[in-house]
């Protein structure tokens, strides 16, 4: 099989993977661009480009940008240094896909981080100065106000046009799947981010249920299902293992884990596009007294308001503890082979989310391919937003899905039976560098940005069959019926519902920690919730039902 058909088989199985993912009608209003792209500066070769452009555009929808762009351009380009890369690089300048993704566009950018750990701050005083990078990587549909609060101070441009015309290849994926375009949007029909895209419903579970194997097979257990068997389970644990902490971690991994079973979510969730809040619904007082019985009982971690992830790691690999929520890629797999060396027994399985009811499908989890991080904006300060967004495109063409995700032919990957395969440099780094460490300093993928991820990244992450079978297990959810979907606010409506839920959230994990304890009793439940209404939720779930109808008007 030629590479050029290797290309197009992979991208086409991205495609098909979120097609299945779910479907809707698309909004095929434009709207129009108030910033127009600018022609290039003058340069040696500004005619070429011209007439690079002209061909382009004459194309049609589905026409293919031509890389490299000819001229000289260069970008600055916002955006936080991952961790992954933090031990081995300053820059992402430093990165040998980064440099041959130069090399292939065409375009020289320049990197600018934020101390570590600074992100927030440095982004306030970036936003206050009034001169911007040209590109800007962030998390900005959890920036207050969204988008739209950037637009209308006059930060980034609308992209709608611009992506129209010098970005075919996003406009395809978009063409190929309507409801990841609704995502996408904003309220008014227009675009204003360069996505990252999760592919595949597996790269939106990878955190989830873990229990030690070992015990349930010496207990005559299998894997739990319901809350019923989870009780079964780790009552278990606490008498024939002997363990302090049948299941450990924090209060928000308890919440994780089973809240969802009783048939509401943590917070804000649509119930047949009717928004609810979980901790005022009756589902929730179900949850209580659950949690707080199996707290009487000693099943849940007697410590878990103080329960970080030291703690947690510790307490899963030493015995002490027999069940958690964890990522199947930064704990489960690291748990094993830790704690292996001294319990040549131990092992771990993946449990699904548990439900109240036998033969009930899990619901109220994140399973949508339009994430909070890793989006780019272009900003009203860039010379070039015709140049930005052709840069910024070529990460959906067939060659720069590859480029993102693999790296380098030759270097970083080989195709193998077709399909592009990490070689040694990543799965046994000859510098010492863990899986993950390599992947990011030679490919994207396992790092949020303006890219497609692929499903085919992280079943070879995952290098034990523990973890590929975890991913199988978490995905398996209601998907895309019962999660509150990317909804847009005014930067208004954004600031009052902020105002209102930071007190109710603080008054409810409080609460909710206090009842589970037995601090507080279960009696309190009803005052609780009266409580929850007089700080105002009737308001705020008010601004999100309006929010919720944009986003379904769209």
């Amino acid at each position: 099989m030629s590479k050029k058909k290797i290309l197009s088989v992979m991208l086409a199985l991205v495609l098909c993977f979120v097609l299945l993912a779910g479907c809707g009608s698309r909004d095929t209003g434009t709207g129009s661009d108030t910033t127009k792209p600018q022609e290039p500066a003058s340069t040696g070769t500004e005619q070429e480009n011209k007439q690079q452009s002209e061909q382009e555009s004459s194309e049609g929808a589905k026409k293919e940008s031509v890389y490299p762009i000819k001229g000289d351009y260069k970008l600055t380009y916002w955006v936080e240094l991952a961790a992954n890369v933090t031990a081995y690089c300053t820059n992402f300048a430093e990165l040998p896909w980064r440099q041959e993704l130069e090399k292939r566009t065409g375009v020289k950018v320049e990197y600018i981080h934020p101390p570590v750990g600074q992100a927030e701050e440095s982004l306030n005083v970036l936003l206050a100065s009034g001169e911007y990078p040209d590109i800007m990587v962030y998390q900005w549909p959890s920036y207050p106000g969204g988008v739209m609060k950037l637009y209308n101070d006059g930060v980034i441009i609308e992209l709608t046009e611009l992506m129209e015309k010098y970005a075919p290849n996003l406009m395809a994926y978009y063409e190929a799947n309507p409801e990841v375009a609704r995502q996408v949007k904003s309220d008014d029909g227009k675009f204003y981010l360069v996505p990252f895209i999760r592919g595949h419903k597996e790269l939106r579970h990878t955190s989830g249920p873990v229990l030690r194997a070992d015990w349930l097979k010496a207990n005559g257990h299998d894997v739990p299902k319901t809350i019923a068997d989870w009780e079964k389970v780790l009552t278990g644990f606490k008498e024939n293992q002997k363990c302090e902490a049948p299941f450990t971690g924090s209060l928000d991994q308890i919440k994780m884990t089973f809240v969802n079973a009783f048939g509401i979510d943590r917070t804000f969730y649509p119930d047949n596009k009717v928004v609810k809040f979980g901790p005022a619904e009756d589902g929730y007082k179900e949850f209580l007294i659950t949690m707080a019985d199996w707290y009487k009982k000693g099943l849940i971690d007697q410590n878990f308001a103080t329960v970080d992830r030291t703690i947690q790691d510790s307490k899963m690999t030493t015995g002490r503890a027999g069940a958690t929520r964890a990522a199947g890629g930064g704990q489960m797999g690291p748990y094993i082979v830790t704690a292996q060396k001294e319990n040549p027994e131990y092992d771990l399985v993946a449990a699904p989310y548990p439900v109240k009811n036998p033969g009930e499908k899990p619901k109220y989890m994140n399973s949508f391919e339009f994430t909070s991080n890793g989006h780019a904006v272009i900003t009203t300060s860039c010379k070039h937003p015709d140049i930005a967004m052709r840069f910024l495109d070529y990460a959906y063409s067939e060659e720069g899905h590859i480029l993102y995700n693999y790296g380098i032919e030759g270097v970083s990957f080989e195709y193998v039976d077709g399909v592009p395969t990490y070689t040694d440099l990543i799965m046994n780094n000859p510098e010492g560098l863990t899986i993950a460490q390599a992947m990011s300093k030679y490919c994207l993928a396992p790092i949020n940005g303006p890219f497609i991820q692929d499903v085919n990244y992280i079943r070879q992450y995952y290098t034990m069959p523990q973890q590929k079978d975890a991913l199988v297990q978490w995905s398996d959810v209601d998907e895309n019926t019962s999660v509150m979907p990317p909804i847009t606010f005014t930067p208004e409506e954004s600031a009052e519902v902020a105002k209102i839920m930071n007190e109710i959230n603080t008054y409810v994990d409080e609460m909710t920690m206090n009842i589970i304890m037995g601090t507080e009793p279960i009696s309190k439940v009803d005052e609780f919730q009266q409580t929850i209404k007089n700080m105002g939720i009737d308001k705020a779930i008010e601004i999100y039902q309006r929010a919720l109808d944009g986003y379904y008007a769209r």
